[in-house]
């Protein structure tokens, strides 16, 4: 019964382990972990390098890193000057929901990379997500899932 048991324990480790090691590779992690960035990021780059304040003005621009500020532990680049005195004049009302993981994973208590172009605006606040699809549930839910969000990120 004790051989049995401690096979038992280190298959359930060994499962653990390979589950963590799957979601660190695809950059997914429990909230609960506290093991995310602030923002989500690749190569230190916020939202692919698309200028943040662009998402607002209902065309999507990519940002250049002439013009480009660090805020929230991670590189933030706009299209302009002006688009990056903008951003620099009030940086909460543009930096994504929930640091611009995908909303609806943030939802289940996980922090996912999201596609920046994959995005609605509501209550001209900014959620990314990950496809059309989860967008979409997104849409038919906001109100629900920006409560189950709040509950997981904060």
């Amino acid at each position: 019964m004790k051989k049995i048991m401690t096979i038992a324990l280190i298959t359930i480790g060994t499962l653990i382990a390979l589950l963590l090691s799957f979601m660190a590779y695809n950059r997914i992690m429990p909230i609960s972990l506290g093991m995310h960035k602030p923002v989500f990021q690749v190569n230190n780059v916020a939202l692919g390098g698309y200028d943040v304040t662009t998402y607002f003005k209902g065309a999507l621009e990519k940002g250049e890193h002439t013009y480009s500020t660090e805020a929230h532990e991670v590189t933030w680049y706009f299209s302009s000057q002006a688009n990056l005195n903008e951003f620099m004049g009030n940086p909460e009302k543009y930096i994504p929901q929930f640091g611009g993981y995908c909303t609806k994973a943030v939802s289940t208590g996980f922090a996912a990379p999201a596609d920046p172009t994959v995005y609605t605006l509501y209550n001209d606040q900014l959620y990314i997500f990950s496809d059309a699809v989860v967008k979409q549930a997104f849409l038919e839910n906001p109100a629900g899932i920006i409560s189950a969000c709040d509950s997981q990120w904060n």
